[in-house]
């Protein structure tokens, strides 16, 4: 099959560069449509569609692996990556509008996923179905965590203080169990036993094990850095 000839996904490449402009399309479109439905919510088809593409990506990405004959392989076979996760919490936040996921999505979406969209960990270029399964998952993510507040009104609950103490709670304890699960398994989840092989901001965070303190002191700033813009605005419930 042609996809099958695509080759390697080169970091800056008018593929990459395709990819995020269209997601900066959708995001506009899925912004401006939010402020226009009735009661300030998306239609509950709508909510449905974006859910159902999410859920399909993070399937297609783990049977994509699985069927290459990797099945040895067991890094992209489970959604056990950040991304994966958020992705699934994300498309609970947009449906249920639950605090706690709404935050998680927000965080951890503009936090840890646009890194991944700006550095890609890609294998195959355009047009192999892992390209799509990438960007399609990834985008989702970022497109939920600004569409929250940009287009829902939605913002993190006070005080910001205990709210994001939550989240670094949730990223360490996410952090331990994938430690386990990739000793026992032989993985490399959320990258903790190595960095990855594409270039990635993990390259200038020092070697391993000690880069891992780097990212959690990057989650430290990160977490105060995004929770400027709800200083004077977020929410007592």
């Amino acid at each position: 099959m042609p996809f099958l000839l695509a080759s390697k996904f080169t970091l800056g490449s008018t593929s990459h560069g395709m990819a995020l402009l269209f997601g900066l399309v959708v995001l506009v479109v899925a912004i401006i449509a939010q402020r226009r439905a009735s009661e300030g919510k998306l239609a509950r088809g709508a909510v449905w569609l974006i859910i159902l593409a999410n859920l399909t990506s993070v399937f297609h990405t783990s049977a994509s692996h699985y069927f290459s004959g990797r099945v040895t392989d067991l890094n992209h076979v489970l959604p056990l990556h950040l991304c994966d996760l958020t992705s699934l919490v994300a498309a609970a936040a947009l449906y249920t509008r639950k605090p706690l996921l709404c935050e998680l999505t927000y965080y951890l979406g503009l936090g840890g996923t646009l890194q991944g969209l700006i550095t890609p960990n890609l294998h195959y270029d355009f047009p192999h179905p892992t390209y799509f399964s990438f960007f399609q998952l990834h985008l989702f993510v970022v497109i939920a965590a600004l569409l929250l507040p940009l287009g829902m009104g939605w913002k993190p609950r006070r005080p910001l203080l205990r709210t994001t103490a939550k989240i670094f709670g949730i990223i360490c304890g996410y952090l331990l169990t994938v430690f386990a699960i990739n000793s026992a398994l032989g993985t490399n989840y959320a990258f903790v036993m190595h960095k990855p092989e594409n270039p990635s901001l993990y390259d200038h965070l020092g070697p391993h094990p000690w880069y891992l303190l780097s990212v959690l002191g990057l989650v430290v700033v990160m977490l105060a850095l995004l929770s400027v813009p709800f200083l004077r605005t977020s929410s007592k419930k």
